[in-house]
């Protein structure tokens, strides 16, 4: 069709009477290049209209994965967790920055975690203020092309192109370039490059990068590293291409058999060992603080005689006092659970942080109009036209409260500007 390339392609959209206006032309569609002809396809088919093909063309496209990062003012990566959002491919040689249209709160907390933050704090189209600046604009930005719009992701911590969505067609401008701001103690191992002396049985470094601790070899999650005994002691190593402040390492160990494995296993920095795992018979996760080392990589060597190295997930802390607090989301829930397209309905909260996020209902002690329309502008909505309270649902009784007195003012400021309490000492009638 004179496209170079597919983005996306479903079979999960319902278009009623126009599918149903038309016969199912093709079945067993089998491709193995570019060139339609040489496909091998049926013209009788077994299948219903639930099963039709909607397929997204691109004008260009990408074949590798595309990373994001914060950029600072000077152009170089932020050790602060707030900056240019700018998403780049090695493999594609493009890095450019994303357009603010269809950007939301969801996609920021998605974005962050991947990064290895704990929390989205927030987003804008304006430059971050600097100290001695008042930038609304950075000249970096110019440097970039304007690479992606609407940019959509569904929560998780693995990479970018595992949880968010985007095209590369668009109309827009540097003006419109995302500022995202991350929380929480970064996971600068997620920045790095993963290596071993050798796999096996597909337990690939890469496997104790990707933000999942489930230490069970042969779960669904598969994401335990496996090195093979060759004669050479077991190694595993993590290389950035700069280097980063070392604070706190926490590995996790395999944990449906052969936990001995790692006893005795050494932490290498710069030459020198700054942890050893003891006790892995009794333990799943190790942690050694208090590091205060820079480096560009860390190695971990299995213990002495070890031929065998499974790591379930390794992070990397860096400077804690760069840390920015976490801040909350929010959804609107309808009265069946629903938050997909929610515009009305039973405000929830999301209180993040480096532990496990609370979520619950919002008390409406203090709450105002102010508060609405700017807990409405971080779900991406321009203004709140209405909001009340009561106990209307029986579903709210499934939630916790889990903020009361909401104080903001000015409407032009993030939610992070207003005062809170995760105290409360309200009954789920005066939910809002």
């Amino acid at each position: 069709m004179g496209h170079p390339c597919a983005s996306d392609w479903t079979h999960s959209l319902s278009w009623g009477t126009v599918q149903n206006s038309l016969d199912i032309a093709l079945d067993n569609v089998v491709c193995t290049n570019d060139n339609f002809s040489n496909c091998t396809y049926d013209t009788t088919h077994n299948c219903g209209h639930g099963e039709d093909v909607f397929l997204t063309c691109e004008d260009r496209c990408l074949s590798g994965e595309l990373q994001a990062s914060l950029i600072n003012r000077n152009g170089e990566v932020s050790d602060t967790g707030e900056g240019l959002l700018v998403l780049s491919s090695k493999r594609d040689d493009v890095a450019g920055t994303v357009c603010g249209l269809g950007f939301t709160a969801l996609s920021g907390n998605a974005i962050c975690q991947t990064m290895g933050y704990s929390c989205f704090i927030s987003w804008d189209n304006t430059a971050i203020q600097i100290p001695g600046h008042n930038d609304t604009a950075w000249l970096i930005q110019s440097t970039y092309e304007v690479l992606a719009s609407n940019v959509m992701c569904t929560p998780g911590n693995s990479n970018f192109s595992d949880h968010c969505s985007y095209t590369l067609s668009h109309n827009c401008t540097h003006s419109d370039d995302v500022f995202l701001k991350c929380g929480g103690i970064r996971n600068i191992a997620r920045a790095g490059l993963a290596t071993q002396v050798n796999t096996g049985y597909g337990g690939y470094p890469s496997r104790a990068l990707d933000g999942i601790t489930d230490g069970n070899y042969f779960s669904g999650n598969r994401s335990v590293t496996h090195t093979v005994s060759g004669g050479t002691e077991a190694w595993w190593k993590l290389t950035w291409d700069r280097p980063y402040y070392i604070d706190t390492i926490r590995i996790w160990n395999r944990q449906d058999c052969c936990k001995e494995r790692l006893n005795g296993a050494t932490i290498h920095i710069n030459g020198t060992v700054v942890g050893t795992v003891t006790h892995s018979f009794t333990e799943d996760v190790y942690t050694f603080e208090g590091l205060h080392v820079t480096a560009s990589k860390i190695l971990i060597r299995g213990g002495p005689g070890s031929l065998h190295l499974s790591l379930a997930e390794v992070q990397v802390f860096g400077n804690p006092r760069l840390a920015k607090e976490c801040g909350v989301l929010f959804d609107l829930v309808d009265e069946q659970g629903n938050t997909n397209d929610v515009r009305s309905g039973l405000l929830i909260a999301h209180r993040q942080g480096a532990d496990m996020a609370s979520s619950g209902t919002v008390c409406d002690d203090f709450f105002s109009d102010q508060a609405a329309t700017i807990i409405c502008k971080s779900m991406g909505y321009q203004c709140a036209s209405y909001w009340d309270h009561g106990s209307k649902w029986p579903r709210q009784q499934d939630y916790q409260i889990a903020l009361d007195d909401v104080q903001c003012g000015s409407v032009d400021q993030p939610f992070s500007s207003c005062n809170y309490s995760t105290a409360h000492n309200c009954g789920h009638s005066e939910d809002v």
